[in-house]
């Protein structure tokens, strides 16, 4: 069932330079990673948005059936904080469920549970994997997007200034067993180590 107050983002607008390619479209088990994270999303929200760069633009619009947008152009190149802007500005909702391109072992399963959490007075939903935050794999408020501006014209431009300035409930316990649906790949090596 999809939830019309959740919009689904995926996030698919970096270079992939450690990896030496769009890793988007690096192939598990025969699908490229793009697909992984938008089927994740797709079951569970209303609408899913694909924030890219100006050069995959093209390619995205062709490959997918979703509302594909470039971050604006006045924060282009900004990353993931630019790209939660630019879906929010594209799309009003309530929340927004984001997942970048490179987890393709992310599933509905594990997003669910952050769904769960909609209903108090925080402003973001933040999963902690062995000890870290993370902070690409989580539901945002609308209620931060002039926070969000406000940090893009100031150049601060790590998701980290974002959750130290928002109310943030974070979620550990719910992903025991689950860590390897986290893992993003970054490199070859990342490549090599969890999928082949």
């Amino acid at each position: 069932m999809t939830n019309n107050r959740i919009a689904g983002i995926v996030m698919a607008g970096g270079y992939s330079r450690r990896f030496g390619s769009n890793k988007a479209i690096a192939e598990y088990k025969g699908r490229p990673f793009y697909e992984y994270s938008i089927e994740a999303l797709k079951g569970i929200t209303e609408i899913t948005i694909l924030v890219t760069n100006k050069d995959l633009y093209p390619f995205y619009k062709k490959e997918t059936d979703l509302q594909v947008v470039m971050d604006e152009e006045e924060y282009r190149g900004c990353g993931p904080l630019a790209g939660l802007y630019t879906a929010m500005r594209a799309y009003k909702s309530e929340w927004y469920l984001i997942t970048p391109v490179d987890v393709p072992m992310m599933t509905s399963l594990i997003l669910k549970k952050l769904l769960r959490y909609t209903t108090g007075e925080h402003q973001a939903v933040i999963p902690i994997i062995n000890g870290k935050k993370q902070p690409l794999i989580g539901l945002y408020h609308y209620s931060i997007l002039e926070k969000i501006h406000q940090l893009l014209k100031n150049n601060d431009l790590k998701m980290h200034f974002l959750l130290s300035d928002i109310s943030a409930l974070y979620i550990e316990k719910e992903f025991f067993g689950e860590e390897a649906s986290f893992h993003n790949i970054n490199t070859r090596q990342d490549y090599e180590h969890y999928l082949v």
